[in-house]
């Protein structure tokens, strides 16, 4: 039997999974520090509500095609909460399939809460049953331990519930188990430095979208923007303007300033350790990759990455046996500054950050902007090139790094 969908399933589904990265954001913030207790209660009373609405409406759902009519009697509308659960859970029983007695009455619990928190009050059989399942009566009092104990129940009813739809009607008994949710706690949120890569990489993709947003708000008062072939064309206008107009972009240098600065701690934090600080050797390195793609391309040659040290040079000699010393040097040393790259410059964000975008806004300074638009530019080309090899077994279309190339030059000769 086919698993009923809706968009009400995948809304669910993306607010619990929003709810779990929310709080991990809001807990391990760089730039506040938050009172744990009140944040682990927050989000357990929201993710009560919504693993409810979640369950009842898949339980809905399968109600329609349940032809174990299993599902009959937790509709009955004439019984209470905690004698339609038990319900459930028998008829889930009679049907073949094995559960936890106690996730059920976790489950009840749940819905007590949910219930309490949207209507604001709460009966004495309420009370006790969250009492006797380890729940406050207090919602303010939840802890990470609700919080992962929701999340257990959510996944595991859900899993009953397929188990039921998918087992077939003559199949044997069985007993469907997920693993425990294992998510840790965050007791001390404490940044590494991969942390601070990763906020610094984050911090140039949004400057590199908000002067693209800057850049657009501008060029409707640009007239021959208008005229604009291409993209390219369009930033060489804006960048023209911006040359006869040294106000226009006035309002925005604290960006240039963020941007340096990002890129400048970015390097070294990340690039630098890496052995990414030469455009010229990572171009070379890339050509030495380009090399052996077509070996790839005719599945002549596979590179494994996470062979260890003495084995990468064997199995590469292995591979490439008309090739000589100095070239299998060259290409393992390409191949692990290629892996560096591949994690170390994403996507072409700070290309056209330093390329394209800042020299619009401060075309007196494209002389600090160029080395890291070039630099980018070369990381991001290794990083394509040793995806393409190890990865894919295609060979790489690199005209955009060629288009990116152009620009940069194209500026930086018109700034001379």
């Amino acid at each position: 039997m086919p698993l009923p969908s809706s968009e009400f399933i995948d809304t669910y589904s993306d607010d619990i999974l929003f709810l779990i990265d929310d709080r991990r954001a809001l807990l391990t913030h760089p730039l506040r520090r938050t009172f744990k207790p009140l944040c682990d209660a927050s989000y357990s009373r929201l993710l009560a509500i919504v693993i409810v609405g979640s369950v009842e409406h898949v339980l809905e759902l399968w109600s329609q095609s349940d032809s174990h009519d299993v599902l009959r009697q937790y509709f009955d509308e004439r019984a209470a909460n905690g004698e339609r659960v038990e319900a459930l859970r028998r008829a889930f029983e009679v049907a073949g399939i094995g559960v936890d007695p106690d996730v059920f009455s976790d489950y009840l619990a749940i819905k007590y809460l949910r219930n309490s928190i949207v209507h604001a009050r709460r009966k004495d059989v309420e009370t006790e049953w969250l009492q006797k399942r380890g729940f406050p009566t207090d919602p303010r009092q939840l802890t990470f331990a609700h919080w992962r104990k929701i999340l257990q129940v959510h996944d595991s009813m859900l899993l009953y519930i397929a188990a039921l739809l998918l087992r077939p009607a003559d199949a044997p008994r069985i007993s469907p188990h997920r693993e425990s949710y294992e998510e840790k706690d965050i007791a001390h949120p404490i940044i590494t430095r991969q942390d601070f890569a990763s906020i610094l990489w984050n911090n140039l993709e949004n400057l590199s979208d908000a002067l693209d947003d800057v850049l657009s708000l501008a060029s409707l008062t640009v007239q021959s923007v208008a005229g604009s072939s291409s993209k390219d064309d369009w930033y060489r206008h804006l960048w023209e303007a911006s040359r006869r107009d040294p106000e226009l972009f006035s309002g925005h240098q604290l960006l240039v300033e963020s941007a340096l600065f990002t890129w400048n701690e970015y390097s070294r934090v990340q690039l630098e350790p890496s052995g990414l600080t030469d455009p010229t050797q990572i171009q070379a390195l890339s050509a030495a990759i380009q090399e052996v793609i077509p070996l790839r391309v005719a599945g002549e040659f596979r590179w494994h990455p996470g062979l260890p040290q003495p084995a990468r040079r064997q199995y590469l000699r292995h591979l490439l046996p008309g090739f000589q010393e100095p070239q299998l040097d060259r290409l393992l040393f390409a191949l692990d500054l290629g892996e560096a790259a591949y994690s170390a410059v994403r996507n072409v964000a700070p290309c056209w950050l330093f390329g394209a975008r800042l020299p619009i806004l401060a075309p007196q300074r494209i002389p600090e902007f160029a080395p890291a638009a070039s630099l980018a530019t070369a990381i991001l080309e290794l990083n394509r090139c040793w995806y393409h090899l190890v990865e894919l077994g295609t060979v790489p279309d690199l005209a955009f790094v060629e288009r990116i190339r152009r620009v940069i030059s194209e500026f930086a000769d018109a700034a001379q």
